[in-house]
């Protein structure tokens, strides 16, 4: 146990969005449901050294989602050991996502986010807990570490199937 601390500890991170940095912050898009038709709404700033994304869920035209998504990367979570991100969200839950493919109905992995009530929170998450999620729902497999392909992309999705505003603010996410 104390071997795998000091390993967190001092071990260099395979990757580190610090928002704190507008480079961080450039990399970063959303994506919501209007890509389907829908009228649900998201947008992304940064400001306080962290990125801000609000919006509103809406079901009008078969809406129903909003998300917060980086630009393309190749990140290998063979060797990781755990998943770090502070974060306050209101409003409604979200969902950590790593996407390993380019189509949108394909299975992405997932770790749910629940909203702090305005208070910042810094959430370890060890890589086994992440779950496979096809569509919003999931699919019963666990993340396997060593049958791991790489990700292409990580996010942040809206986890709750009901319309409402919400504020989902990041200070850093780093995997080590």
């Amino acid at each position: 146990m104390i071997t795998l601390l000091l390993l967190l500890l001092f071990s260099d991170p395979i990757l580190n969005y610090d928002f704190g940095s507008s480079k961080s912050g450039t990399n970063w898009l959303v994506i919501n449901d209007g890509v389907m038709g829908g009228r649900s709404i998201g947008n992304a700033y940064l400001s306080e050294n962290r990125i801000h994304f609000e919006g509103a869920i809406s079901f009008a035209n078969n809406g129903g989602f909003a998300s917060l998504r980086s630009k393309r990367l190749q990140l290998d979570l063979a060797q990781a050991n755990t998943i770090e991100i502070r974060y306050k969200l209101e409003g409604l839950d979200f969902a950590l996502m790593l996407e390993q493919y380019n189509q949108f109905y394909l299975p992405y992995f997932s770790y749910p986010l629940t909203k702090t009530d305005g208070q910042w929170v810094t959430k370890i998450i060890n890589v086994e807990e992440l779950y496979q999620t096809r569509m919003g729902d999931f699919t019963g497999q666990k993340f396997e570490q060593k049958k791991s392909k790489p990700f292409r992309r990580l996010g942040f999705i809206s986890k709750e199937k009901k319309e409402a505003s919400f504020l989902l603010e990041i200070d850093y996410i780093t995997i080590k």
